[in-house]
Formats: structure tokens, sequence, C-alpha cells
């Protein structure tokens, strides 16, 4: 009987990949380098989207922590920025 594995930590996620477990849906930031050095392949290439938006979901309340703010308005502002790519 075949038996699965399912993980929820990106790390551990990682070595069973390298490992042979199975697939990983990894960030592919984090990845590139073991795809380049031949470690990792990428699957179903068609359907990668090309460019994955950033998304923050956080609490709609009216007082937003002070560094949650600060952290919503760096993400902003970088992502008004052109890409450098």
């Amino acid at each position: 009987m075949p038996s699965r594995l399912i993980l929820d930590d990106s790390g551990l996620m990682l070595d069973a990949t390298l490992a042979g477990m199975g697939w990983g849906y990894l960030a592919e930031q984090t990845i590139t380098p073991l795809i380049k050095d031949g470690q990792l392949i990428q699957m179903l290439v068609d359907w990668m989207p090309q460019e994955a938006p950033l998304c923050l979901y956080y609490s709609g309340r009216r007082h937003v922590p002070a560094k949650l703010r600060a952290f919503i308005d760096l993400v902003r502002l970088h992502a008004r920025k052109p890409s450098m790519a």
C-alpha cells in the first residue's frame, strides 16, 4: 500500500524532496540554486504562473500595530518599484 508524506514546513519539504521522497511545492527563489546545480528539476513548468503576486493577509482591524503597519508600507513601496530583471 503506498504511503503519503504531507508536510507544512518548507525546510522539511525541501529535505524530503532532495531525498527523493516525492515532489515539493517550494518557493522558486529558495530552490533556484538547487535547480542550477541539477539537484532538483522543475515539474509542470507550463502551469507555473509567470510572476506570482505577493499577498499579505492581516486583520482588518481599525488600529493596526505599528510594526505591522511599517511592514505593510514597506511591502507596498517595494511592490510599486519596477523590476530590475
